[in-house]
């Protein structure tokens, strides 16, 4: 946007400069000579000036367009039609850096060149025409204002060089990211792909024309069962395939076997002891009573007879209980 700035107005400066010079030229060229010096050299054709006109007009034009962008619509609308102008904006920014390295090449060589016949070259040149010709044109300020035309050409010059610029910059690093997101696509690609067909392995079901495969992790959920009894209910993993017979190989005739032989006290038995008879110790059917003993004294310790506690084991309905309890 600043180089954009710069641009728009280095090419309103080369505009300005250049209109007011062919203002000029056209207005004084037909005044009568003076002392014998005519205002403008004879046959003077400023087609250098002319083309650099062209050539910043065009540049102020495109500026225009983005600039008019950004105030009809704001900064999105601004970007659209920048969108529509960067399709050609490299095309554009060669042809106007072409254009204006040649209109500034031609309009400095016809002044080198021109022997100062030129529109140019005739405004710098000190004689006496421009004191003859003081108070109707001023050749000092036209010879001015041409010399910064051609310092705003070079600053075009220079700014579409930096525009070219900063377009391969933006044009490398957008290829950079394109071909890293192509790359982080195919990657992430392969990435799916394999955790996919890892998941079509895990969940694969155990026939015999698709072996099992190794899960991870290893969970069983499945109760462990005794393999005969899985023979025996026909749930045995292996596959069980009937011999074919020979036609050549002789059957085997059918022979007695002998008798198994008889097993001698299978079952183990325990020693048989002797009877007791019941014990002549009579057995109380009762409460048990917890009897607390009291610890022995250790040596040395002073003992103490049994003390009875008065009045501790007899009921108050008793008539040695006190009559104070009667009442």
């Amino acid at each position: 946007m600043f180089l954009r700035f710069v641009n728009f107005g280095c090419s309103l400066i080369v505009v300005t400069i250049l209109a007011l010079t062919l203002f000029v030229f056209h207005s004084t060229k037909s005044l009568p000579s003076r002392g014998g010096f005519p205002a403008w050299a004879n046959g003077t054709n400023p087609w250098t000036q002319y083309l650099l006109l062209s050539v910043a007009c065009v540049s102020l034009f495109a500026c225009l367009i983005v600039f008019w962008g950004y105030w009809k619509g704001g900064h999105k609308r601004a970007e659209k039609l920048t969108v529509y102008y960067q399709t050609i904006a490299v095309c554009f920014f060669m042809f106007s850096l072409v254009m204006w390295i040649v209109a500034a090449a031609l309009y400095q060589n016809e002044k080198a060149n021109g022997n100062s016949q030129d529109l140019w070259g005739w405004s710098c040149k000190k004689n006496t025409r421009e004191t003859l010709f003081h108070n109707d044109i001023d050749y000092a300020l036209l010879c001015r204002l041409q010399d910064w035309g051609l310092v705003c050409a070079i600053i075009e010059v220079v700014l579409e060089v930096l525009v070219i610029l900063i377009y391969a910059v933006v044009f490398y690093r957008f290829w950079t990211k394109r071909r890293l997101m192509k790359s982080m696509d195919r990657r992430d690609k392969a990435r799916s792909d394999l955790y996919l067909a890892q998941l079509r392995l895990q969940s694969a079901p155990n026939t015999p024309g698709f072996p099992l495969a190794q899960k991870t992790p290893i969970i069983s959920t499945a109760v462990p069962q005794d393999p005969y009894s899985m023979a025996e209910n026909g749930e045995s993993c292996s596959t069980q395939f009937a011999t074919p017979r020979s036609p050549t190989k002789p059957q085997p005739t059918f022979q007695l076997q002998a008798p198994p032989i008889r097993v001698q006290q299978a079952t183990p038995k325990t020693e048989q002891r002797e009877f007791f008879g019941p014990s002549s110790v009579p057995t109380t059917l009762g409460p048990a009573s917890n009897v607390n003993q009291h610890m022995t004294a250790a040596p040395g310790e002073r003992t103490y007879d049994a003390v009875p506690i008065p009045m501790a084991y007899s009921s108050p309905m008793s008539p040695t209980f006190p009559h104070a309890s009667h009442k």
